[in-house]
C-alpha cells in the first residue's frame, strides 16, 4: 500500500498491511532540521513548514500527514501587515497589525533564532473594547485561495496526506488574548461578551470548513489545540464552549465524506467518551500517557477503537528524547499490541518531537514500526 492508501484506511477503520507510523513534528523539528534561524521557517515560510515535513518524510521513511491551511484572501492580505520592531542575530521582534473598521489590533511575537516564537504583546489588551475588532477578522473563507494546498498535495503525492486545519473556540481565544489564565478567565468576567465570540466563530468555522473542503478537498480535517485539554480546562467547561463546534463540524465532514480529527495534548482521557458517543469524529490524536497526559492507550482501544482512530502515545521526553534507542523500541511494540489489532491506529508521538531529540531514537520509532507494525504479526 502507499502511504496515502495507509493513513485513509486507518482513518476509516480499515485493516491494512501494516501499522502507519507518523511522528508529529509539527514546526521545532522541522525548523532545525531545515539549518536555517527559525524565523526564517515560521515567520518567513522559506522554506514552508509543510515542504521540510514531507522531505523528513521521505528521508525517513514515515507516513506523512500534514497540515497546509487555504491561503489569506485578498481582504485578508489588505489588512494585515507586519512590521520588524528589532532584529539581531539572536531574534526577531515582529509586530503584526490588523486594520479593522473598529481600529487597529497589533500583537507582537519574538522569533529567536533556534527556539519557539511566543508572543510578548497579546492581540486582544480590553475584552469588550477588542471583542467587535476581533469578529471583524471573521470575514470571507469562502475568498481564500487554495493554492498551498494543491502544491502540498501534489508536492506530497502518494507519500501521506494534506489536511487543513482550524481551532476549536477556546483555543482561538487563548492565542489572541495571550494568556490562558486571562482567556478562562474572560469567559466568567464577560459571559455575554464570549457568548457572542463563541457565536460568530462558529458560523465562522463551519463556513471555513465549507469553503476549504468544497474547493480544496483535503484527504482530513484537523481540530483542537493544546489550550483546550483537560490539563488546562475542565469536562464541563469544553462541553459549554467547544462540543457545539465539534459536533457540527464532525457533522459536516461526515456528511462531505472528508474524516474528522482532533487534537487534545495533555490530559484528555475525561472526554474522549464524550467525542466517541456525542459527535461523529474519526481520529483522536495524541492520547498523551503519564505524566504528561492520563490516557492508557490498551483501554481506550478497548472501550472506543471500533468508533474512533487512535494515534499516539510515545512519550516525546521521557522516551524520545531521554532514553536509548532500545527503549523507543520496547515503547513501540508496547503502542502497536496495546492498540493496533483491526486496524485503527496510527503509531505516533504524544505531542510534537522535541528539538534535541536524538536522531537515533527518531530512526529507531520508525524502524521500530516498519518491522513489528505489520498486520501478518497479529
Amino acid at each position: 500500500m502507499t502511504a496515502r492508501e495507509r493513513l485513509l484506511s486507518a482513518l476509516r477503520l480499515k485493516r491494512i498491511d501494516r501499522v502507519p507510523v507518523s511522528p508529529d513534528i509539527s514546526i521545532i523539528y522541522p525548523a532545525m532540521y531545515s539549518g536555517k534561524p527559525f524565523w526564517e521557517v515560521l515567520l518567513y515560510e522559506n522554506p514552508p513548514v509543510w515542504k521540510i515535513i514531507a522531505d523528513l518524510g521521505e528521508e525517513y521513511g514515515f507516513d506523512v500527514m500534514l497540515q497546509v491551511p487555504m491561503d489569506k484572501s485578498s481582504t485578508e492580505q489588505e489588512i494585515e501587515s507586519t512590521k520588524i520592531i528589532e532584529k539581531n542575530e539572536d531574534c526577531q521582534l515582529v509586530e503584526h497589525i490588523y486594520y479593522t473598521p473598529y481600529g487597529q489590533l497589533t500583537q507582537t511575537v519574538q522569533y529567536p533564532i533556534s527556539e519557539a516564537p511566543w508572543r510578548t504583546v497579546a492581540l486582544v489588551k480590553d475584552v469588550e473594547e477588542d471583542m467587535k475588532k476581533i469578529l471583524a477578522l471573521f470575514q470571507n473563507p469562502q475568498g481564500k485561495g487554495i493554492a498551498n494546498i494543491e502544491k502540498a498535495k501534489k508536492y506530497i503525492g502518494d507519500r501521506g496526506l494534506v489536511g487543513d486545519y482550524i481551532g476549536v473556540p477556546s483555543y482561538y481565544w487563548c492565542l489572541v488574548r495571550g494568556s490562558i489564565q486571562d482567556a478562562i478567565m474572560d469567559y466568567y468576567d464577560y459571559p455575554a461578551v464570549m457568548r457572542r465570540f463563541t457565536k460568530s466563530y462558529l458560523e465562522y468555522g463551519l463556513e471555513y470548513i465549507q469553503s476549504s473542503c468544497e474547493r480544496a478537498r483535503p484527504d482530513y480535517f484537523m481540530f483542537g489545540g493544546s489550550y483546550a485539554s483537560m490539563s488546562v480546562i475542565s469536562p464541563d467547561f469544553y462541553k459549554e464552549h467547544n462540543l457545539l463546534f465539534v459536533q457540527k463540524a464532525t457533522d459536516m465532514l461526515n456528511r462531505l465524506g472528508i474524516p474528522s480529527c482532533l487534537h487534545m495534548c495533555g490530559r484528555s482521557n475525561e472526554m474522549i467518551e464524550v467525542f466517541a458517543n456525542e459527535t461523529n469524529l474519526n481520529m483522536l490524536e495524541p492520547l498523551e500517557g503519564e505524566p504528561g497526559g492520563n490516557v492508557v492507550l490498551s483501554e481506550v482501544k478497548r472501550k472506543y477503537g471500533h468508533k474512533l482512530c487512535l494515534k499516539g502515545n510515545i512519550n516525546t521526553f521521557d522516551i524520545l528524547e531521554r532514553s536509548t534507542p532500545l527503549k523507543v523500541t520496547e515503547e513501540v511494540r508496547r503502542c502497536i499490541n496495546d492498540a493496533a489489532a483491526g486496524g485503527g491506529f496510527i503509531l505516533s508521538t504524544g505531542d510534537q518531537v522535541t528539538r534535541d531529540t536524538p536522531e537515533e531514537n527518531f530512526v529507531a520509532l520508525i524502524s521500530a514500526a516498519h518491522h513489528y507494525g505489520r498486520y501478518t504479526h497479529h
